[in-house]
């Protein structure tokens, strides 16, 4: 059985017919796209010439003021000078006349080491701040120790037992980092003649004995992990530095001899205590102590390692259970408060002017904000003390050393 087509209805026979009205759309439509097309293309050339004039507004900027802002960039990474200088022609060129946006080599920690030559070159006469480890000793840096300024080693015995500072001085060195224990006998002032800063990472070599630091250079800063440390050497690294230490940090430091002879320190003005035995501190003298830090502790004892606060301004009292004794010169107070009882005896103390010239006061209780703001918000303040609830990171203090860490210490 067939079906009749109609011709009239059939789809391919109207397609096929180009009716007059068809065209007159036809061209209105492309003249719509064309013209849409030209307004597209005139407003992406408008698009780059704005982009390109917007990036020659950085070359507006004179080669001095580029300068400091590169030497900025290549203190917090040394690469940064590298990917500066590919930028753009007139940057490399001011990069390469900024010589202390060379000099702060951050070459250690697991970097592949590179021709460190070609920036020691860059670098022309500027002091040198580098940070290297075993795979780049300090013989790389040969011929520029007399530039070196500040110095991070991870080591100072090669594992064929050469010692890395044999055969070398450094005349202008004032910072040195050593995060491996090490033989203070490496440390003399005849090969560190003005070494001011010295960071201790892991302690001294068991082996040590206290004649050992007979040469040991005057610091004003000693940074020492003293845990394991069972012939207390860094007291006698302090008590050989006594007169010229301004300011002092130690961690984990244990009582092992029961009583020290007294120690005087007539110049430390800035102390850190984290994790330490507080009996440690009975023999240390401080009359110009002015910023007092005590850090998390796993002993128990007296509130107080000593009885020079008399003239502390700024405290910080970080993750232990006491506030009972707080200096009355206090300026400015950091502090951690956990319960009810020391919180109360906290906002008696304030309203009673125990700190008379007390100005601000940041409380922090890790896991306990709400709690802790609403304590403050049921007592009147002083008019004169500001109060900052603190998470989790208490604001710097005077004098304070901070943690080493990995890098340069000097570039920040």
């Amino acid at each position: 059985m067939s079906a009749s087509i109609d011709n009239k209805s059939s789809p391919s026979k109207q397609g096929s017919e180009l009716q007059p009205s068809s065209l007159i759309k036809f061209e209105d439509v492309s003249e719509n796209t064309t013209g849409s097309t030209l307004r597209s293309e005139t407003s992406l050339e408008n698009s780059f010439r704005g982009a390109k004039q917007d990036g020659c507004l950085i070359n507006r900027l004179s080669m001095d003021v580029l300068s400091l802002i590169f030497e900025l960039c290549g203190q917090i990474d040394w690469m940064n000078a590298v990917r500066i200088s590919s930028v753009c022609r007139f940057w490399r060129r001011c990069i390469h006349s900024t010589p202390c946006a060379w000099s702060f080599l951050n070459l250690g920690y697991g970097k592949k080491p590179p021709d460190i030559r070609r920036y020691l070159s860059l670098s022309s006469q500027a002091p040198l701040h580098a940070s290297l480890d075993d795979d780049l000793p300090v013989r790389a840096l040969s011929g520029e120790m007399h530039r070196l300024h500040c110095l991070s080693l991870s080591f100072v015995v090669h594992e064929d037992g050469e010692k890395e500072f044999d055969g070398f001085e450094f005349p202008s060195l004032r910072m040195l980092i050593i995060t491996a224990p090490f033989h203070p006998s490496s440390i003399t002032t005849k090969r560190f003649p003005v070494l001011e800063y010295l960071v201790c990472g892991s302690g001294f070599e068991e082996s040590t004995r206290a004649e050992d630091i007979h040469s040991f250079p005057n610091l004003k800063t000693l940074n020492v992990f003293a845990r394991g440390d069972w012939n207390d050497v860094w007291i006698e690294v302090v008590r050989h530095c006594r007169e010229s230490l301004i300011s002092l940090r130690v961690f984990g430091a244990v009582n092992q001899n029961g009583s020290y002879p007294v120690i005087s320190l007539p110049r430390l003005q800035y102390l850190q205590a984290y994790c330490c035995d507080w009996s440690v501190w009975s023999s240390f003298r401080m009359p110009q102590l002015c910023t007092y830090v005590e850090g998390r502790t796993y002993f128990h004892g007296p509130p107080l390692p000593h009885d020079d606060i008399d003239n502390v301004e700024e405290a910080r009292f970080d993750g232990i259970d006491h506030i009972y004794i707080i200096p009355q010169s206090v300026r400015k107070l950091q502090i951690d408060v956990g319960t009810d009882k020391e919180f109360d005896f906290l906002s008696e103390s304030l309203l009673k002017k125990a700190y008379p010239n007390l100005r601000l006061l940041e409380i922090r209780a890790i896991g306990q904000e709400e709690w802790l703001r609403e304590r403050i918000s049921q007592f009147t303040l002083p008019e004169s003390v500001s109060v900052n609830v603190i998470e989790p990171w208490f604001s710097g203090l005077s004098g304070i050393i901070r943690d080493p860490g990995v890098g340069i210490v000097c570039s920040s």
